[in-house]
């Protein structure tokens, strides 16, 4: 005790007591001001944070109200404070009471002293919808002291929740009532299949329980074997690509029966950017895909019975031209056997086209440059004595024409080339004779006819001629063709006929 006494007295001689306690007054001093700095900042939140919080204490009257609270329940603190809550809640006063008397209740169990389990209820507020979360206080007798209630404006939230149930009924309104299976698969969770409308059962006749292996649906299960692995190329090639897909296969229902789908479907990507679920919908084509087949078969009936009426239609004209051959050897004056064998060219003409069409994989347009080939190969043998030293230039271009148009245009060709081998190379000379076919910058069809002979005299004139080859060519172009003739004299005779194809 001496020792200690004597320590204190050189303490004190020393100024070491007085530093000492002058340290701890500054240290203190700076607890304080940490102190009241940190009130400050908690009062700044506590004032201006966008929760409602509220203190009550044991008998639930308000002990303080911060502003977001006051604002919320459109009152001033002052008029809050010191009454019990449930006195400023009208309607709710009873019900609010009640709640909060069996938190009371609820908080004497042990097991929630320790916790301090908070509650949740969401009631109305006025024109708002709020939610209360009312966290009881143990004092340090385990008895409750106060509660602090965190008051959340879940209005708007509320709102968007009604909506959005609003339109997933729609939606689902609206898939239920689609003629097709709607679905979304999961890629994420084992390709678990998260919907299905209630149209899987008329389309397949399994049930979605039944489709339905714990998460995992067996859909797939009911696709050909033949098609599956031509639908797992599409859908992987859509979810790498990002992109929408469609395919078709066929599937075994429940009885047994073969019925074709069309599946179309999008993958839709997460905010990761890899591919999470996919929506799609599939619809049953059987019908559809039956009367394809339906029409195909009719169609292919049509065709048999359309190429046997252009093999009779030719055969009928090739009988015609023989009868017209055989009788103009029984005519002794040139001129009408000449006729004759004009006659008989013509009708050949027209046989050819019949014969095309017959022989062609399309029953409504030929390609014009293997009949063009075959006419010409024809009047130059018919016309044998006057082409032997005739050259034949083809410049054609392949292009598909119609009965309509063909059947005149093979006439006009016939005329021009008989009239070449007639009258432009007299004496047996030697020449040249082009036909030219070609498609214009303004897409009409353009023929050419040009030889390098003695051209048609300058006092014919080919719009008044009394020649039927020249007559029949100007009616044949302009009234079945629609289309315009012109002549140029300059080196031998140049026929223009240019038309569209109708």
């Amino acid at each position: 005790m001496k020792n200690e006494l004597e320590e204190v007295h050189q303490q004190i001689a020393e100024g070491g007591l007085v530093y000492a306690v002058a340290r701890d007054v500054t240290d203190r001093k700076h607890t304080e001001e940490d102190t009241s700095k940190l009130h400050t900042e908690l009062k700044t939140i506590f004032d201006n944070i966008p929760l409602g919080i509220v203190y009550l204490d044991a008998d639930f009257k308000f002990i303080r109200v911060n502003k977001f609270m006051c604002q919320l329940a459109g009152v001033e603190e002052k008029d809050l404070v010191g009454k019990k809550c449930y006195e400023t809640l009208g309607e709710y006063a009873d019900s609010t009471r009640k709640g909060l008397e069996k938190i009371c209740s609820f908080c004497k169990k042990e097991e929630c002293f320790s916790t301090k389990r908070p509650t949740v209820i969401e009631r109305p507020l006025g024109d708002s919808i709020i939610k209360v979360t009312t966290v009881p206080q143990l004092g340090k007798d385990g008895v409750i002291s106060h509660f602090l209630e965190i008051v959340e404006d879940i209005t708007e939230d509320k709102r968007n929740q009604e909506e959005l149930v609003k339109r997933e009924h729609s939606y689902r309104t609206l898939s239920e009532n689609l003629p097709g299976i709607v679905y979304r698969l999961f890629l994420r969770e084992n390709n678990r299949m998260h919907f299905f409308n209630n149209m899987v059962q008329p389309m397949t006749g399994f049930t979605a329980e039944e489709l339905t292996v714990g998460d995992l649906c067996s859909f797939d299960s009911l696709i050909f074997s033949e098609d599956k692995n031509h639908v797992i190329t599409v859908v992987k090639d859509a979810i790498i690509e990002n992109q929408p897909f469609r395919v078709e296969y066929r599937l075994n229902n429940k009885e047994g029966d073969i019925r074709h789908f069309i599946e179309r479907g999008k993958p839709i990507m997460g905010a990761d950017g890899k591919p999470l679920y996919i929506d799609g919908v599939i619809f049953d084509i059987t019908d559809i895909k039956q009367a394809e087949e339906q029409i195909k078969q009719s169609l292919k009936e049509k065709e048999i019975l359309l190429r046997e009426v252009h093999h009779r239609v030719k055969n009928n004209m090739q009988i015609i031209s023989s009868l017209l051959r055989l009788q103009s050897r029984y005519v002794t004056d040139e001129t009408y056997r000449g006729m004759f064998e004009e006659s008989y060219n013509r009708v050949i003409s027209m046989s050819l086209v019949h014969e095309q069409i017959y022989n062609s994989g399309d029953l409504t347009k030929i390609n014009i440059r293997d009949y063009i080939i075959e006419l010409t190969d024809n009047v130059f043998l018919s016309n044998r004595g006057n082409a032997g030293k005739i050259a034949l230039n083809l410049n054609v271009d392949n292009i598909q024409m119609g009965l309509d148009v063909t059947v005149p245009f093979g006439l006009i060709l016939n005329e021009l080339l008989t009239n070449s081998l007639k009258h432009a190379f007299p004496d047996g000379r030697n020449g040249k004779l082009t036909v030219s076919l070609h498609k214009t910058d303004s897409d009409d069809i353009e023929l050419i006819v040009s030889d390098n002979g003695v051209g048609i005299p300058e006092d014919i004139d080919i719009q008044k001629t009394n020649s039927l080859g020249l007559h029949l060519i100007n009616l044949l172009a302009e009234n079945q063709l629609r289309g315009e003739i012109s002549l140029n004299r300059n080196t031998g005779t140049e026929f223009r006929i240019k038309f569209k194809e109708f």
